[in-house]
């Protein structure tokens, strides 16, 4: 009778420590941040004070300062150190479309239709489909973009 009450208890031990980790694992794994709205700078953290600096390193640092920001931030540093929650993705203002001069893809397994030729990428050096009659220098290369 005692073995039959301590497998009970030792089943519900198990049962409970595996709604636990059940209810873990629906949890996210980080909190998200509230988002502010982007032309809300009132509401910035203040920054820390700055030490005073010379006048001549001064206007060097600001000289710095701005040509950094016309280069722009590199991809390494942008990516490299930042987690996954802080990065911002910008998504694109139009979806992708190729260009509409490119030429056909072609496979040496394939024939090659009515009305079309095979021409060959310098580039590159994969075969495309273009019309018959065409000029190859008005179409691009559907693999790579280059100019036929």
């Amino acid at each position: 009778m005692l073995e039959i009450i301590v497998f009970i208890i030792i089943i519900m031990a198990v049962v409970q420590s595996s709604k636990k980790k059940n209810t873990r694992r629906q949890a996210p794994p980080f909190t998200a941040r509230p988002q502010r709205p982007s032309g809300s700078f009132s509401s910035r953290p203040a920054q820390p004070s700055k030490p005073l600096v010379s006048g001549a390193r001064q206007k060097k640092q600001k000289k710095n300062a701005s040509g950094r920001k016309a280069e722009g931030a590199s991809p390494v540093q942008a990516s490299g150190g930042q987690s996954a929650e802080t990065r911002t993705f910008i998504e694109p203002t139009r979806p992708y479309q190729p260009a509409r001069n490119a030429g056909e893809r072609y496979e040496e397994w394939m024939s090659v239709p009515e009305g079309k030729r095979v021409c060959h990428c310098g580039y590159c050096g994969a075969d495309n489909l273009i019309p018959k009659h065409s000029d190859p220098k008005n179409y691009t290369c559907y693999f790579c973009r280059e100019e036929l």
